[in-house]
């Protein structure tokens, strides 16, 4: 068990090729309530179907987001 436990990789680097963006713990707090109002507080998408890690201050992965057709941001995923 302890060998599959070491071989498994933090969500956070398994998606290491998406972008990501820190948010500050009152921001924190409003993405892991799933309040999509609190989107509107990230950059703007590039273009629909971007994707992008939202990150805490203590370096968490808070969740994924990604942009919907009209380049709002929408959650994909939000983690505990």
């Amino acid at each position: 068990c302890e060998d599959a436990a070491a071989a498994l990789i933090p969500p956070r680097q398994a998606l290491d090729d998406v972008p990501e963006a820190s948010v500050d713990a009152a921001l924190a707090t409003r993405i892991q309530r799933g309040q999509l109002a609190a989107l509107r507080d990230l950059a703007r998408p590039g273009q629909a179907g971007s994707a992008l890690k939202v990150i805490g201050p203590d370096g968490a992965l808070l969740a994924v987001v990604t942009a919907d057709g009209a380049r709002n941001w929408q959650f994909a995923r939000v983690l505990s």
